[in-house]
């Protein structure tokens, strides 16, 4: 009750265009998806998970988002624990160029060129693969205070089958 004021002032300003939206989401790149959403895209300092069958297309999902955030000019670090970071640069590069996955290799001269004039507009997007069961989170918060330490603090950070994360303590 008592910071009802000051909620209240923040949503207005909002509402107004005094906020801009950067300073509490991040766009999922869909503007479909983020007018369902409460904050018009991902919470800032919010989990969200994705959750399906295998093949359900949950990793491709996650990587398109976070290189929407990217091309939004956010900075993301992208953590997988099964699919290989080579696979999931091939997919980023053919979405970044537009071109097939198929076709990546036959014009590369062409991705390559794509990737670099996009490169200047964009976030980072930083891209590691762990075996699976062997990321913690404690060797999450290094990795994240390493890049602190570099200057860049990640806007979004995405664990991909953060399911298969392997505990920092070990209960009997």
């Amino acid at each position: 009750f008592d910071r009802l004021e000051s909620r209240t002032e923040s949503r207005e300003d909002r509402q107004s265009g005094k906020i801009d939206p950067g300073e509490y989401s991040i766009t999922s790149g869909y503007p479909a998806i983020d007018s369902l959403l409460y904050h018009k895209g991902w919470a800032r300092k919010e989990m969200v998970v994705f959750m399906g069958p295998p093949k359900s297309g949950k990793s491709t999902a996650l990587g398109q988002f976070g290189l929407n955030a990217c091309r939004a000019g956010f900075d993301v670090l992208y953590v997988s624990l099964e699919v290989s970071d080579l696979v999931l640069a091939d997919r980023i590069d053919a979405s970044l160029s537009s071109i097939a996955m198929a076709e990546l290799t036959d014009k590369s001269d062409f991705v390559r060129d794509e990737i670099e004039k996009l490169s200047a507009s964009c976030g980072k997007f930083i891209l590691h693969q762990y075996p699976t069961m062997t990321f913690t989170p404690k060797q999450l918060a290094r990795l994240l205070e390493h890049y602190r330490a570099r200057g860049i603090i990640f806007d979004m950070v995405i664990i991909d089958y953060g399911d298969i994360m392997a505990p920092d303590f070990r209960t009997p």
